[in-house]
């Protein structure tokens, strides 16, 4: 059996967006650099047109951004989680054994916040 995966192009686009003006470069930049039309990106970012994978790792390229953060951040993906973890843990590093402990009591109280507010969307 044939194991297809479907990419949600609105999802990946929004994902482009997001990491173009983080980066702070214009459509029309990264359009040029990628040998595309300004159109296109801008379809691209729409999620109005498939965008082939040599696109997706030219745009990964251009703004240093990993693939799987510009294909894998839908929520609750495993994928995602993997993400989220790992931004999670490169913020921990730099705190000092007293930010943990701080950070480690807002968490577990946030945690448990949640779980009481969304315990009907279990």
């Amino acid at each position: 059996m044939e194991n297809k995966t479907v990419l949600n192009y609105k999802q990946i686009g929004k994902q482009i967006k997001i990491a173009r003006i983080t980066v702070g470069v214009t459509q029309e930049y990264l359009a040029e650099k990628l040998g595309i039309s300004s159109v296109h990106m801008s379809n691209i970012e729409r999620g109005t047109t498939k965008v082939g994978l040599s696109v997706i790792v030219g745009i990964s390229k251009a703004l240093s951004v990993s693939l799987d953060v510009l294909l894998c951040n839908e929520v609750g993906t495993p994928c995602q989680r993997a993400i989220l973890n790992n931004n999670i843990a490169k913020l921990l590093d730099n705190c000092s054994a007293k930010e943990l402990l701080i950070v480690s009591d807002i968490v577990e109280s946030t945690i448990t916040a949640l779980h009481r507010v969304y315990a009907d969307d279990k």
